[in-house]
């Protein structure tokens, strides 16, 4: 990139490219977090994760970065160390997704998996894992989509062949989802998560390659983009409420009466012009400028009915 110069001014001037979705995959070892990254990618992963063999937990980096498409979009996506691995501190292991969690931004995607099938006693280990380490935090919490992986496992027990055996295990599992969100959101909630943070969060189902459920992965893409999407309203609403509280206060400190409703507007419409990252520099430059004559116009008139 050049250095000062006309040439560097132009190109800081362009509207910034979107940064693209991350994905952070954290689970227990062996349920299959590192095949749900391959799957998601496919032929586009720039190196492949390494899927354990089931005798001993992978071993990689804490947090594995993978690059690729997840279904047309370019995305990054951490495979991460699996909790319960008795080599390795749970508590250290969550400390490091957390702080991860924290310092990728807002269009971030947490996929918790769990293994479909799980009893009860380790669903509850999971919850009171989770809990201590996100606690009531809506902002971490609203990144969060629960994956319940190696679905192709499922085993049907009708056995008649005159039924559709493909569209009863769909119904079978979304079933088992809704129960299975019941039950962890019951754990949760005995560990001080308020219920209706977990009741929000989507739950979604993950297959190896070659199973019979591979329509899975739209649908979790599906439900990638509506958290995404969700985040970037609660960006732009917050930047903008932000701007308008601060546009309030300096305009009622400049015009106690008149620049309230102005310095809300001004604000409002600065927050919003922010998130969307269009207003060029001298734009905004120009903007602040119309904004303090307006002050100074209603300043004058002020003083002038003073006068009189």
């Amino acid at each position: 990139m050049a250095e000062g110069g006309e040439e560097n001014l132009q190109e800081t001037d362009q509207p910034k490219a979107e940064d693209p979705l991350t994905i952070i995959v954290i689970g227990r070892t062996g349920v299959g977090k590192s095949a749900l990254v391959n799957s998601l990618l496919g032929d586009t992963i720039d190196r492949e994760a390494i899927v354990t063999d089931g005798l001993q937990p992978t071993d990689h980096d804490i947090l594995e970065k993978h690059e690729g498409s997840f279904c047309g979009e370019q995305v990054v996506v951490y495979d991460t160390k699996g909790l319960g691995n008795p080599r390795l501190d749970d508590d250290d292991l969550m400390k490091h997704y957390l702080a991860a969690i924290k310092t990728q931004g807002n269009r971030l995607i947490v996929l918790i998996c769990q293994k479909l099938g799980e009893s009860y006693d380790t669903n509850r280990r999971f919850a009171k894992l989770l809990a201590r380490h996100f606690g009531d935090s809506y902002n971490t919490w609203k990144k969060c989509i629960f994956v319940l992986t190696k679905a192709n496992q499922y085993k049907n027990k009708e056995t008649s062949d005159e039924v559709d055996h493909g569209t009863i295990t769909k119904t079978k599992l979304r079933v088992y989802s809704e129960e299975w969100k019941i039950v962890f959101r019951q754990c949760l909630c005995e560990y001080g998560i308020p219920g209706k943070i977990i009741s929000e969060r989507p739950v979604c189902f993950a297959g190896l390659n070659g199973s019979d459920l591979e329509d899975w992965i739209k649908p979790l893409f599906g439900k990638c983009k509506s958290v995404d999407e969700a985040q970037k309203y609660s960006a732009s609403s917050g930047r903008k409420l932000r701007g308008a509280v601060i546009g309030a206060t300096v305009g009622g400190i400049v015009l106690p009466l008149a620049g309230v409703p102005i310095g809300f507007g001004a604000g409002w419409y600065v927050g919003k012009k922010s998130y969307m990252k269009k207003i060029k520099k001298k734009e905004k430059n120009k903007k602040i400028e119309e904004i303090a004559k307006l002050y100074q116009k209603e300043e004058d008139k002020r003083n002038q009915e003073d006068e009189n």
